[in-house]
């Protein structure tokens, strides 16, 4: 089939961007045409002759036209039409947050109802707005990483939905020998200490400062806890948080470490460090107030660490050890959605019962292998298969 997938770029340093690209490469290995339309694209493409089409060429081999689009709701409509009237599709494919796509049914009726759209969303709060419940009416089929996500889509808008985990790579994200552990930690003066790490983009619904004021905490109690943060830490954007200035005013400039380079949605570390890092640590840190999925948290665990985190939206499944759930408080937040607030005193105790307890490295890492990216493009060629002839086509009322 001819796919058209409208998303972040898939070379973006991001979770959501190795969602993308490791579903764009199923498709294309189960044998479909795939055109990407991706706001973010960086320089690793190059032009055709038309300047708004460009291709691209994986490391497997495998070839993509690209369509540079916005990232603004409005112009990535237009864009999308002009794209799918160019190059007619059988399936639209969206993948990301809901609200990104608003408007996006008024397609089907521009292009005579001539494909079927498909998605591949994030929930990460509930309920959904009212806004958006014509949208999903008019989508073939929808798809969700998590439980809690196909749970908000029953209860808000009355549509059943397909349970799709994301997965992980296990060649990239594994337990390295204990020797090369310990070497690592000397290089980063780890000898005698225990760390913890947060593994975030920089954005207010991470909640990052919770996590650094635990540490404050946990560190006043016993002094050989200490964190590292990988994350972006200036402010570019409103929705960014000033880390240094927070670490400067806890007084956690000793304890609190930070990536020796840039990071940032383009610019990021090797998958190799981010491993290395993983493996240094003794137990991942996530305190969001929200999660659509949570990839950092399949990748700890499958590095043999145990994983931390608040108590809300999908993260909860995605905990192995689940007296680490951290309490939080439920409050509506932005665009009328409930969201967590995670309780630093719980998080503070849920560090000592790492400290105080010896997880077993390899049920953590048992419990990841449940989640590889060859199961979730398997469950989206087989809805595929199973797409009837018809399309969705909504009644007014709706």
């Amino acid at each position: 089939m001819r796919i058209l997938v409208i998303c972040d770029s898939p070379y973006l340093f991001t979770g959501l961007a190795r969602v993308n690209k490791n579903v764009i490469d199923g498709l294309k290995r189960n044998g479909h045409e795939v055109f990407i339309g991706a706001w973010g694209w960086d320089q690793l493409a190059y032009p055709l002759n038309d300047e708004n089409k460009w291709v691209y060429k994986d490391d497997s081999g495998f070839e993509y036209v690209v369509f540079p689009i916005s990232k603004d709701p409005k112009k990535m409509l237009i864009q999308t039409y002009e794209i799918l009237k160019s190059i007619p599709c059988d399936i639209l494919l969206t993948i990301g947050d809901y609200w990104s796509f608003k408007g996006f049914e008024l397609l089907k009726s521009k292009l005579d109802y001539s494909f079927k759209w498909m998605t591949y969303y994030t929930i990460e709060s509930c309920p959904i707005n009212e806004e958006f419940f014509q949208s999903f009416h008019y989508m073939d089929e929808i798809m969700v990483p998590s439980l809690f996500g196909q749970r908000v889509i029953h209860d808000s808008v009355g549509l059943s939905s397909h349970y799709v985990p994301y997965g992980i790579d296990h060649s990239v994200f594994y337990r390295i020998d204990e020797f090369e552990i310990d070497d690592a930690k000397k290089r980063r003066d780890l000898e005698g200490k225990i760390r913890f790490i947060n593994v975030s983009k920089n954005q207010n619904r991470k909640n990052i400062p919770a996590f650094l004021e635990a540490i404050k905490l946990a560190n006043e109690k016993d002094n050989r806890i200490v964190g590292y943060i990988h994350t972006n830490v200036d402010k570019k954007v409103q929705s960014q948080v000033n880390i240094l200035n927070i670490i400067k005013r806890l007084g956690i400039e000793n304890i609190m470490s930070i990536p020796n380079h840039k990071i940032s949605l383009d610019i990021g570390c090797s998958d190799d460090k981010l491993r290395t890092e993983y493996c240094c640590s003794d137990a991942l840190v996530l305190s969001s107030v929200a999660e659509g999925f949570g990839l950092p948290i399949l990748e700890a665990q499958s590095c043999g660490i145990p994983a931390i985190v608040t108590d809300c939206s999908s993260m909860s499944e995605l905990c192995f050890n689940k007296e680490l759930l951290v309490k939080n408080m439920e409050y509506y937040g932005p665009m009328e959605q409930k969201v967590g607030i995670i309780d630093v005193h719980d998080l503070v105790e849920k560090i000592f019962k790492v400290i105080d307890n010896n997880y077993s490295n390899e049920k953590t890492i048992e419990f990841s292998k449940g989640f590889i990216w060859n199961t979730t493009n398997k469950k989206i060629q087989d809805i595929i298969n199973n797409m009837n002839d018809k399309i969705n086509i909504p009644v007014e009322s709706i």
